[in-house]
């Protein structure tokens, strides 16, 4: 069994990302049934339904910083047992909601539990990134990140369907007890894991960490737009051009994004991370424009496997760059603030992207969060740029 430089083995490192694996099925187990749920089902409409998976990016988006802060100076072992103990909690919350009578107490524990569901997402996924990336040598960082998006969108790729499939045998009662259970048991888990102590020390305020990640989160945010765009509105859009299988297309999404992490994650570290950037962020808009374009659900299911081997990379790639602007003591912070614009993204695509599909339909979302990719390369390339010119010796001169 290989060792990292840090003393642990590999199997160790993938034991610690297990519990993002959790995390992220539970994201994945309501997204091809609940917006449909709530926007048909129970007659609410698109944007409601837009409101409903938002609030979770929502959530995740205002506790981001607390978990950065966590891990840096209570150690990522303890963000990941919160997060856990606010999984569990969103399950139940979930499970209430489905055995509600009145539709105004469905929404009230559905909006609770999706809330309780981004902290734990924001606790766990900043918790087992820096504790993944402690584990493992400084050259070996950004395959650490990636490997955390492996099991991210490995959860949602396999929650998806199984949401689907226990709603088929069971009804949407069986979302609630399938989606306490993963915590609950990582509960248990985790307990026997050794942590990993916080680096300690003092830090760059929280303002300084803001202002060195801003152009870094931009492009991450205009790029997460499809993403949120696929995880929002896919089961809806097969729904209004009357397709089967929605569930399918969310599983090629993490499927391909997955396949694309294991194959090309080293290439970050040979390459850098503005130059894996700036070629998968023009790959994404092609898939979501063709996701837009689909007169098929072949061609729907095609766009989103290319647009989620493009975003694959995107998340790593730039976090790698981010990593590098600020010290080691401050790595959960900036990791933490750099998620914020992963959330914000998803929190305004899913009302905006309801917005535009209820006035204009579901493929203009798409050539939306298409053209948002495009501004991204050209974001990412003039910020490649920048960061060439600063790095590049000054040629001497001659006397």
């Amino acid at each position: 069994m290989s060792q990292t430089q840090s003393g642990h083995s590999t199997l160790a490192v993938f034991g610690v990302l297990l519990f993002n694996f959790a995390c992220y099925f539970n994201i994945g187990v309501p997204l091809a049934v609940l917006p449909a749920h709530v926007a048909h089902d129970m007659g609410l409409g698109s944007v409601m339904a837009g409101v409903v998976i938002g609030a979770q990016s929502l959530a995740t988006l205002l506790s981001r910083t607390l978990a950065g802060h966590l891990c840096d100076s209570r150690g990522s072992k303890y963000s990941v047992v919160w997060g856990l103990v606010a999984l569990t909690g969103s399950g139940i919350a979930m499970s209430i909601a489905t055995h509600a009578s009145s539709t105004a107490t469905i929404i009230a524990w559905l909006l609770t539990g999706r809330a309780m569901l981004g902290v734990a997402e924001s606790l766990v996924t900043t918790g087992t990134m820096t504790w993944a990336i402690r584990m493992v040598e400084p050259s070996r960082a950004a395959t650490a990140i990636s490997w955390n998006g492996v099991t991210s969108y490995g959860g949602i790729a396999l929650g998806a369907p199984a949401g689907a499939a226990a709603c088929a045998y069971w009804g949407v009662d069986a979302l609630g007890w399938l989606a306490w259970l993963p915590g609950l048991i990582c509960l248990m888990l985790v307990r026997g894991k050794p942590a990993v102590a916080p680096l300690g020390g003092h830090g760059v305020p929280l303002s300084q960490v803001l202002l060195r990640v801003l152009p870094l989160g931009c492009g991450l945010a205009l790029a997460t737009m499809g993403f949120g765009a696929v995880a929002s509105f896919i089961s809806l859009r097969y729904l209004a051009a009357h397709w089967p299988h929605a569930a399918l297309a969310l599983s090629v999404f993490g499927g391909c994004f997955v396949f694309v992490r294991v194959i090309l994650a080293s290439t970050i570290s040979r390459f850098g991370g503005f130059h894996v950037a700036r070629y998968a962020l023009p790959v994404e808009a092609l898939g979501l424009a063709c996701v837009g374009f689909a007169p098929s659900p072949a061609v729907a299911l095609i766009g989103v496997a290319v647009a989620g081997a493009g975003f694959s990379l995107i998340f790593p790639a730039l976090a790698i760059e981010v990593t590098k602007r600020l010290p080691e003591s401050n790595r959960g912070t900036a990791l933490g603030v750099f998620g914020l614009f992963f959330d914000l993204a998803l929190g305004i695509t899913g009302p905006v992207g309801g917005l535009l599909a209820s006035q204009a339909g579901y493929p203009l979302v798409y050539y939306v969060v298409a053209a948002s990719a495009l501004v991204a390369t050209a974001l990412v390339v003039a910020l490649g740029r920048s960061a060439s010119d600063t790095t590049a010796p000054t040629p001497s001169r001659r006397a």
